[in-house]
């Protein structure tokens, strides 16, 4: 942290975990001057951020394991995963900046970004190859990144490289609705009966015929897409940055529909009490934050 951004961590907020309270990270903070602060067993509200973000991260990893159809045991690269992108997505949009510009003041390069668990081949360096006549490549999945690479799995082990070629294409991606030909009110020829003429005194015109009994295919979008394709339309959407443009732009009446649902939500649950204003006290001012969530609300 500090050799990145010249600040020096000050206090560190946990859990009761293991990983934590012991003591060689006692030693480490103290010789460092920063501050433990645990919270409580089974409060988990002390600490809402970091649990929050766990959470998000768990959620991440889990749709990473399902979409690369992976076994449980992968957990950890996907877990690894779901931060790296997490580093790399725009997480508030008052700010509208992703994490790692945030951190590093620079944007994030997402040219290496491929569909997860996507087939991939691995380059095999000409050293590593036993024969003229054997493979260039080797056939994996995408699992995971580096800073500089892929965390390819072959064969149950994972393998770090930057020469990686990626299929992207999915049979599943492709559905195909054939349609059987109908053929009992085809004619049948008996090729018996067929004269075949000695002479040819007329010009043959040979014309084009279309098959119309082939097979129909029909391209679709993968439903897998859908919330690819709303994100995007989200990302290009304007977000008003405050009441003012909310109530001038063209989305006028659905932010105004959207802020009396907001507020009749606050005093259904009884998130407030109406007190008076004490006199020796700042009141902080109420700031709307909008955002265009990927549901359409």
């Amino acid at each position: 942290m500090q050799n990145h951004t010249e600040k020096k961590v000050k206090e560190i907020r946990c859990d009761n975990g293991r990983e934590y309270l012991n003591k060689d990270f006692y030693e480490l903070a103290k010789r460092e001057g920063i501050y433990i602060r645990p919270s409580p067993p089974y409060t988990h509200e002390l600490n809402g951020v970091a649990e929050r973000y766990n959470r998000t991260i768990m959620n991440r990893a889990r749709c990473l394991l399902a979409e690369g159809m992976l076994d449980k045991s992968y957990w950890p690269e996907c877990v690894y995963t779901a931060a790296y992108l997490g580093n790399r997505l725009l997480t508030n949009t008052s700010i509208r900046k992703t994490p790692y510009e945030i951190f590093f003041k620079k944007r994030p390069d997402v040219t290496n970004l491929h569909l997860y668990g996507s087939k991939a081949y691995i380059r095999i360096p000409e050293e590593c190859r036993t024969s003229k006549l054997n493979s260039k490549a080797v056939k994996g999945i995408l699992i995971g990144y580096t800073d500089t690479g892929y965390k390819i799995l072959v064969n149950g082990k994972v393998i770090i490289s930057r020469h990686v070629k990626f299929i992207e294409e999915d049979e599943r991606c492709i559905e195909i609705n054939d349609e059987s030909s109908n053929t009992e009110n085809e004619e049948i020829i008996d090729e018996e009966r067929i004269e075949v003429a000695d002479e040819v005194d007329e010009e043959v015109v040979i014309e084009e015929v279309t098959n119309t009994n082939r097979p129909k295919r029909d391209i679709k979008l993968p439903k897998k897409y859908n919330d690819y394709v709303v994100y995007v339309n989200c990302s290009n959407a304007k977000v008003p940055e405050s009441y003012e443009e909310a109530i001038n732009s063209a989305e006028s009446q659905k932010w105004e529909e959207a802020m009396k649902q907001e507020l009749k939500s606050l005093e259904v649950n009884k998130t407030w009490t109406l007190v008076d204003e004490p006199m020796d006290k700042n009141v902080i001012e109420v700031k709307w934050i909008y955002r265009i969530k990927s549901d359409g609300k």
